[in-house]
């Protein structure tokens, strides 16, 4: 298994301190993220499907998706967060992948149009800001018939559970490292132009939750 880093576009060393949010997130996310990925399970299973040996991963955290990839695949994982990239470097040399790291964000990384043939992003789109371009960036890249799988807790269709995400916006994105627990990513996929969107909604735990719409499926270009 080869580990590449790369931050920034002179692919320059990781940052020494990647900062006290990210580096505490990242503690939390250790913490957590197993309990998280077995939540989402079903939903995964559902897409993460005929997978090819290229694989770019946006926002690839602790590399809990890893294990879903065919031993050899090779995974251009881009993780801003860079106290992320130790447990990541781990994940793919205990699945036997070929890991390349950046850490920029994908937008800035000028990869060529139609130069992808499948973009994961699981748990993401919430913390990117402008959903709507992160994805057409994401269709971008991908080439004719390429795929983008994505599992993301999304906006309530529902008031009074919107009410709740949005009074939550401000302490769950300090706690989740810029997490926006109402984001507009149903729309920013619908609205994207692809040739093809299979794609449902659904509940994740307790209406209490300010992330449990789920919103997954594939998108192909």
């Amino acid at each position: 298994m080869k580990s590449t880093d790369l931050s920034g576009s002179g692919g320059s060393a990781d940052p020494v301190d990647p900062g006290f949010r990210a580096r505490f997130f990242a503690k939390v996310w250790g913490k957590i993220s197993a309990g998280v990925d077995a939540s989402f399970r079903e939903s995964k299973d559902e897409i993460f499907v005929d997978l090819p040996d290229q694989i770019l991963e946006l926002g690839a955290g602790l590399g809990d998706n890893f294990k879903r990839y065919a031993v050899g695949t090779r995974v251009l994982a881009f993780e801003p967060n860079t106290a992320m990239h130790e447990g990541l470097r781990k994940a793919a040399a205990d699945q036997g992948l070929e890991l390349t790291i950046d850490a920029r964000d994908l937008r800035d990384s000028g990869l060529a149009d139609a130069s992808q043939s499948l973009v994961v992003s699981t748990l993401v789109l919430c913390c990117v800001g402008d959903q709507a371009a992160m994805v057409a960036e994401i269709r971008r890249i991908l080439a004719p018939g390429g795929r983008f799988i994505f599992v993301e807790h999304v906006a309530a269709e529902d008031e009074t559970t919107h009410r709740i995400q949005r009074l939550w916006r401000v302490p769950w994105g300090i706690v989740g490292d810029g997490c926006d627990p109402a984001p507009s990513t149903v729309s920013a996929i619908e609205q994207a132009g692809f040739g093809d969107l299979d794609a449902q909604r659904g509940r994740n735990g307790s209406v209490l939750n300010p992330t449990h719409p789920v919103y997954w499926g594939i998108a192909t270009s």
